[in-house]
């Protein structure tokens, strides 16, 4: 008995333009494993767009390892928090007073943050440090910082530069074996 249903060609994955910034006019579906919040301690798999933060990009393909991927995760943490000012919430539910203290921008946490940063500028040297946090924090692509290098092929020498810091995050913060598949508990801080 043969079948008489039409066959379905697979089809290749499609980068689909998407208007929004830092997109780069594109998009790319895969995914990922996020905590559950319902059932601490499960994970669930969900649909996320690759192409918009470089580290599941870089970690969906295969050209960064979980090490590499935990190192720029707490890399970006750590960034967040050393900001000074950063977004406070602000409750319209309570009444609008005149007065009162204005409150210390230069908290304990900032304060630690700075210092944990000032460690990492010295294990990654000046230039390094400054384009993991344009890339990895700030949301500049591959291709803007490749804009300010010359060669050859800039946009390869700079993603190489990038991949090459989170390796070095991950070994400074303590990964371990050949594929560096674990970190220390500490990437949760």
């Amino acid at each position: 008995m043969t079948d008489t249903r039409p066959r379905r060609r697979k089809q290749k994955l499609k980068l689909q333009p998407k208007s929004a910034a830092g997109y780069e006019g594109m998009f790319e579906v895969g995914v990922a494993d996020v905590d559950d919040p319902y059932e601490p301690g499960k994970s669930l798999r969900v649909a996320v767009n690759v192409r918009h933060d470089p580290l599941i990009h870089w970690k969906s393909r295969g050209q960064i390892d979980e090490a590499e991927y935990h190192a720029g995760r707490r890399f970006q943490r750590i960034h967040a928090r050393a900001e000074i000012g950063g977004p406070a919430a602000l409750d319209y539910s309570k009444p609008l007073v005149d007065g009162g203290y204005p409150q210390d921008p230069l908290t304990d946490r900032v304060v630690q943050a700075n210092a944990e940063m000032l460690a990492l500028r010295a294990v990654l040297g000046q230039a390094d440090f400054l384009l993991v946090i344009r890339v990895i924090c700030l949301g500049n692509t591959i291709d803007q910082e490749a804009a300010a290098w010359g060669g050859r092929d800039p946009s390869r020498y700079v993603a190489r530069r990038v991949r090459d810091a989170l390796g070095a995050l991950a070994l400074h913060w303590g990964a371990t074996g050949r594929e560096k598949s674990r970190v220390r508990a500490a990437h949760l801080a």
